[in-house]
Order: structure tokens, then sequence, then C-alpha cells
């Protein structure tokens, strides 16, 4: 029973992560391939792909082992509505996952990265309406959950009469903890820690003296 509980989570999981993060978002969308996928084994071998094409390696990875999954389209400008449109090729403008994790069938986009944490609590973005290849055709809405938020603890110790340490614990949970990965990818600490303590200086009484040579930051 162990051995089926961790094949049902860690398969997806392990499939999820190295398409979002190992092959690169990048589409060269010209002639027929504006909208066809190219081959799962061309994009595995050459490392990037638009949405259809890291959708479509991710669905083939994940039936090939026996794990429920269908393709689905989107449309990432308009939320609402789209059910009061007529049909039209042009209805949609991105392709993600629909896929069975644990006996529960939940979307995963293929083009976001640094996702992480538990793969049945992976966030998905508010696409409004999508058209998935497992729901008979018919416009399906997409569950409005919100996954992520921020939780922030200050500690104030008195050192003596005049001196005095403030600790900062700061935790990012769900897509608030993607968006600090993706920041810290493209931006250094320092700037970070800068920002930070710009913003938290404004709290702070003029009289109190903290350079920032005195902070730490612990990641």
């Amino acid at each position: 029973m162990e051995r089926v509980k961790w094949t049902a989570l860690c398969v997806p999981k392990k499939a999820c992560d190295f398409v979002q993060n190992e092959i690169r978002y990048m589409g060269i969308e010209m002639g027929e391939y504006s909208h066809r996928a190219n081959v799962p084994e061309k994009v595995f071998s050459q490392r990037y792909g638009d949405c259809k094409d890291k959708s479509m390696l991710l669905a083939t990875i994940l039936k090939n082992k026996n794990i429920g999954v269908g393709l689905v389209l989107a449309n990432t400008y308009k939320d609402r509505g789209l059910q009061e449109e007529l049909p039209s090729p042009y209805a949609f403008n991105h392709m993600v996952i629909e896929v069975n994790v644990d006996g529960r069938y939940q979307y995963i986009d293929p083009t976001i990265t640094n996702q992480g944490g538990d793969i049945k609590n992976r966030y998905f973005p508010a696409y409004g309406k999508v058209l998935s290849a497992m729901g008979k055709g018919k416009l399906t809405d997409v569950p409005q959950n919100i996954t992520g938020n921020i939780k922030v603890r200050e500690t104030l110790t008195l050192e003596g009469k005049s001196e005095a340490t403030l600790d900062v614990q700061t935790i990012y949970l769900g897509n608030e903890a993607e968006n600090m990965r993706t920041y810290f990818q493209s931006s250094a600490k320092m700037i970070y820690r800068s920002n930070t303590w710009s913003t938290m200086r404004k709290s702070i009484p003029k009289s109190i003296k903290s350079p920032m040579s005195n902070t730490k930051m612990i990641l």
C-alpha cells in the first residue's frame, strides 16, 4: 500500500518538476507549429518548447506511467464570458494538462517554474473556463483556490539600556513561495535585504540607528 501511495504522488511530482524546470519555455511558432505541438521526443532532446510542446511532453510521460491525463485548452487573457462567444480557433491561446493525482483530477500548468512543494497543492492560475480533452467537449470552470500566503513573525529582544535586536521571520507558502524562488533566481540576496530594510525603516523611529552592516538574512 505504501508503494502504491508513493507512486501516486511521487511520479506526477517528479514528472512535473522535470518538465516545468528542465524544459525551457520558448516557442518557435512558425507554419504548422503555431497550432501543432512538436513530437515529445524532439522537445525532450532539445530541452525547450512552448506551452503545447511542454504539455504534450508531460502528458506523454504521465500516460506512459499509466496515470490518467488529458490536454487542456485555456485563455490567459479572458477569465470570464468565454461561454458566450461563438466557437473559434482563436478562443484559446494556452495549453495545460489535467492529471489524476492520488484519485483526484487537477490542473497543472507545465510552463510555470519553481513550484515545488506538495503536488496536490500546486498552484494553478485562475484561467476561468477551460476546454479539457477529458471534459466531453464542454467548457469547465477552473476552481478558484487560494494556495499561498505570507506569515511574518517579529521578535524584539532588549539588550541593555540602549540596544535591542529585532528578529523578523517571514515564511512564504504556496504560490507566494514560487514567486520568491523566481525572484531569488534573478536578484541578489543583498538587493532583497536592502529593499526589505528600506520598507521596515519607515516604521522605525528615526532616533533608532540600525546600520545594514549589522543585519543578517537567513534563507
